[in-house]
């Protein structure tokens, strides 16, 4: 619900400002035109400093939970002249721009969303089993049993292997990053949802070779999630 929460903040602030602009429009004047565009972007600029000095996996320098509500002032610094209803309507948006933000930040470090893509997750996953692929690679030349079909870890295939190219396969046939996936507002959230999972490769059997071990796969390693 918090991500969903968070995509409806961000189209909130657009209609509030605009809707408060429209109730209490006033005749807007050249003054008011130019401090309405001038005082967003000293906002956005002096922000932008200040997002810079903060963690980069943050993504605030372009979050629309940040800058949009800040935008959004434009319309309500040039149309509403009732000052109590402008400044009422500027702590909103500008509320709204803190609080987005920081639930934006809670929620990409907690395990609830991921802002790496689907895309980006996938191709960790295969440099990840090319790592492995290369290590049986260096010793498939050199050997010439016949392995049976199963769970690589588990295949005598790993007793033959010297120590270093244990180790790797052992460090690396593990996958158990997040898997992630589009929810409706990631275009605008730049947020994933996530499911976890757990897999190791699977050996297809048969002798090492550029085949077997190419053809080897990713599956799901029931009873061992809890226990990774």
């Amino acid at each position: 619900m918090g991500p969903d929460i968070n995509a409806i903040g961000i189209i909130f602030a657009p209609i509030f400002a605009i809707a408060v602009s429209l109730i209490w429009r006033t005749t807007p004047d050249n003054a008011r035109f130019v401090r309405a565009i001038l005082i967003p972007v000293l906002i956005i600029i002096l922000t932008a400093i200040i997002t810079k000095f903060l963690p980069e996996d943050w993504g605030l320098v372009s979050s629309l939970q940040l800058f949009l509500p800040i935008v959004c002032l434009f319309p309500v610094l040039w149309l509403v002249g009732n000052r109590t209803v402008k400044y009422a309507a500027v702590c909103v948006l500008f509320l709204l721009a803190i609080s987005l933000s920081v639930q934006y930040v809670h929620l990409a470090r907690s395990s609830r969303v991921s802002l790496i893509q689907p895309e980006r997750g996938i191709a960790i996953d295969n440099f990840q089993q090319m790592s492995v692929c290369f290590a049986l690679y260096a010793v498939a030349s050199n050997d010439s049993n016949y392995y049976p079909e199963g769970w690589l870890l588990d295949s005598p295939v790993m007793a033959k292997l010297p120590e270093k190219y244990r180790k790797a396969i052992e460090e690396h046939n593990k996958f158990d990053n997040p898997e992630t996936y589009r929810l409706w507002h990631t275009p605008f959230t730049r947020m994933y949802g996530v499911k976890k999972k757990y897999q190791e490769l699977w050996y297809p059997g048969g002798k090492l070779s550029q085949d077997t071990i190419g053809n080897m796969s990713r599956r799901d390693r029931p009873g061992k999630m809890d226990n990774k």
